[in-house]
């Protein structure tokens, strides 16, 4: 199975080229195939982003689970951090335990609050759309003059708009009303 891995600041990731097995991809969305510049890019059915996708470990153990979690974090002012990460063997609960004893610094204390989102053996049934952890993804590599954020960039963008619409976030999906 393949799992998603990241985000790359979290597992350390710099050269999501040549450290990731694929970097990971979201779908993208009409708005965005509208605003394209190019044939190519609105034909693109998919957008790179901060997570790799990932089948067996930098050793070569291929991975049994796939797990997200989440908690409140020391860094940045604190907040909700996921990560999502593939495993060759034991479980996500045992996974954390030890990550969180590896990395303190990472969680808030005493109560970070973390907890494991999916521990799940299906191919890329960690994504992090259904993990409630889209803050933490954005689009890789970010584009200028953007957060990486499409739902961001698109509300954000959208806001200015003299047309009077007012645009909802539902689920993930963004409708115009």
């Amino acid at each position: 199975i393949s799992c998603y891995e990241g985000p790359f600041d979290i597992i350390d990731v710099t050269l999501p080229d040549e450290e990731c097995q694929e970097i990971g991809t979201r779908p993208v969305s009409d708005e965005e195939r509208m605003a394209a510049a190019t044939v190519e890019a609105m034909l693109g059915a998919e957008q790179e982003i901060n997570l790799c996708r990932n089948a067996h470990t930098a050793y070569g153990q291929a991975f049994q689970r796939c797990c997200s979690f989440a908690w409140l974090s020391a860094i940045g002012g604190g907040g909700l951090q996921c990560l999502f990460v593939g495993l060759p063997f034991g479980s996500c609960e045992d996974y954390l335990a030890a990550y969180k004893t590896r990395r303190p610094a990472l969680f808030w204390q005493p109560e970070a609050h973390e907890s494991v989102l999916q521990s799940c053996t299906d191919d890329g049934c960690n994504e992090p759309w259904s993990a409630s952890c889209q803050e933490v993804v954005s689009d890789w590599p970010i584009p200028e003059g953007t957060s990486g954020d499409a739902t961001t960039d698109l509300l954000s963008s959208s806001s200015s708009s003299s047309t009077g619409d007012v645009l909802l976030a539902v689920g993930g999906v963004i409708l115009s009303v």
